[in-house]
């Protein structure tokens, strides 16, 4: 369950960001402090946000890769900061088995963004995988 609430804190924390352009580690800081009220740090959420900022071009090629007629810079920001959590994990988080992590976003997705976007989320996440393997 912590992983869970781990993702969607993170996907809120990445939609923040993207909306101010922000991906600093003061950023992060900021909005745990304020956001998460000081909840102590969690090595999986600090871990998985290292990840997201320091390979965020990369985590953008392959999301743009595989997200057939949309670019990042079209898409929903919500569906982005989703597809930027989870491609990160795949692409970085050993442990954690792929198809989990598209099932938890498409969850995600059903919570916080569109009908379609479940569908349009979980065909990203599967080409990225798929090429990652």
């Amino acid at each position: 369950m912590a992983r869970k609430t781990d993702r969607i804190n993170l996907m809120k924390m990445i939609f923040q960001m993207e909306m101010q352009q922000d991906f600093s580690t003061e950023a992060c800081e900021h909005y745990m402090e304020n956001v998460l009220e000081g909840r102590p740090e969690d090595p999986y959420f600090l871990t998985l946000y290292g990840q997201i900022r320091d390979n965020l071009d990369t985590i953008d090629e392959k999301i743009n890769a595989f997200s057939k007629n949309w670019k990042t810079s079209r898409m929903a920001k919500v569906d982005l900061a989703i597809l930027r959590v989870s491609a990160a994990e795949i692409l970085y988080m050993d442990d954690i088995s792929p198809a989990v992590t598209a099932n938890e976003a498409v969850e995600i997705a059903k919570k916080y963004s569109t009908e379609k976007s479940p569908g349009f989320i979980n065909g990203v996440l599967g080409g990225i995988a798929g090429a990652h393997e």
